[in-house]
């Protein structure tokens, strides 16, 4: 039975194509932002980083400051447990100084936008599949940048949080009482990659919510709706029923 002879009157289902692949649908377009946010990419510098950059600075000045200043009772060992654990805070601190600096020289957004940017579409009116099939490789494309950056600043997010507050946890337990307040501090800004989410993670994130949401209304295009009949009791009319799940 086709959807005219059900209603009773024709049914256009036009809408439907424009649904067949969300990359081309999402506003705005993953290599749209990509571009936009290539280029912030190129004038924020640090900015991406300064979660991480401040946490690490804290750390190594805590392992600098802290050396030699041991606890009253320390023993030998207790000493030199100390001097590792401050050595090991300096080493923190340096590490990921470092790898904020590689992580910024890599630019994922800008080194990758050169390559989608390539991919050349062919004369719409000649061949119109070629030209789609142009547009959704680039799209993809550029959401697989997204998705790659996402995942590292999220492995990174982690595991500068975890190894900061290790560190100046261990530092904070054997220092002296009147020396705690730097590794207390560098326990705070070891949070900030949480607090300060990086913009790699909202931008996909993002990006997927607008993606989403472009079946929002099919899925509620033609709801069962319950009607009364002649003896007061309600029917459910039968009903095509249409669903995505993304």
């Amino acid at each position: 039975m086709t959807p005219q002879a059900v209603t009773g009157a024709p049914v256009d289902f036009d809408f439907l194509q424009a649904l067949d692949y969300p990359e081309l649908q999402v506003v705005p377009r993953a290599s749209d932002r990509l571009a936009m946010e290539a280029q912030y990419e190129r004038e924020s510098g640090w900015g991406n980083y300064f979660p991480f950059q401040f946490s690490a600075g804290v750390t190594l000045l805590s392992g600098v400051m802290l050396e030699g200043r041991y606890k009253e009772d320390f023993k030998d060992l207790d000493k030199a447990d100390m001097d590792l654990a401050t050595k090991s805070s300096v080493g923190i601190g340096l590490v990921w100084l470092g790898l904020t600096y590689y992580l910024y020289q890599q630019q994922p957004y800008g080194s990758d936008l050169g390559k989608i940017k390539a991919i050349k579409t062919k004369d719409k009116d000649k061949d119109k599949d070629k030209d789609k099939r142009a547009d959704l490789m680039r799209e993809r494309l550029a959401e697989e940048t997204m998705e790659r950056a996402s995942r590292t600043m999220k492995i990174a997010t982690w595991a500068s949080v975890l190894t900061n507050l290790a560190v100046n946890g261990v530092v904070f337990a054997r220092t002296n009482r009147n020396n705690s307040l730097v590794p207390s501090a560098g326990m705070v800004a070891a949070l900030l990659p949480l607090i300060f989410q990086s913009r790699y993670i909202e931008n996909y994130e993002k990006h997927l919510e607008y993606k989403r949401k472009i079946f929002a209304p099919v899925a509620s295009l033609i709801p069962f709706q319950p009607r009364i009949d002649g003896s007061g009791g309600f029917l459910f009319e039968p009903q095509m029923v249409l669903t995505w799940r993304y």
